[in-house]
């Protein structure tokens, strides 16, 4: 197997570099500048990925150090923060100075229990009233005058 230039016959003459044609040059000029403009592009691409990264991760620290109420950021410190902020809330929608366990099931049960009785325009919730009110909806449609 042969790669490269083909050998030179015995006693052949070596064929003259054929000097390129001005659309060829031209071409060549072409290529070889959109070759400088993409380095360009690529390079400056680069640099405002870093410059857009550094930005949200200096964002990211501010909003952190705002969040947490403090400058150093230790593992567990956003779950810790979330956790306590919960409580707190929870704690007043029970009208409680501290949470308790327990209390979050109570206000979520409170608050179904108001959402049914929205649905079912009944006042006071009894078991059962979200299947009624289900199954009348979809029943309802269904019912035919007999007379």
């Amino acid at each position: 197997l042969f790669l490269g230039t083909p050998p030179n016959p015995a006693g052949a003459a070596a064929e003259p570099a054929k000097e390129p044609t001005a659309e060829e040059k031209a071409e060549e000029e072409e290529r070889l500048g959109n070759l400088v403009a993409d380095e360009e592009w690529v390079g400056l691409s680069m640099e405002l990925a870093d410059v857009v990264r550094t930005a949200v991760v200096e964002d990211l620290k501010k909003n952190s150090r705002d969040f947490l109420g403090k400058d150093d950021y230790a593992i567990g410190d956003f779950s810790k923060e979330i956790d306590a902020r919960v409580k707190e809330e929870v704690a007043k929608m029970r009208e409680k100075d501290d949470y308790e366990l327990g209390d979050l099931s109570v206000v979520l049960d409170e608050k179904v229990k108001e959402m049914v009785c929205e649905l079912s325009g009944k006042d006071e919730y009894e078991f059962g009233d979200v299947t009624k009110k289900l199954m009348g909806n979809l029943f309802s449609g269904n019912k035919k005058d007999k007379k």
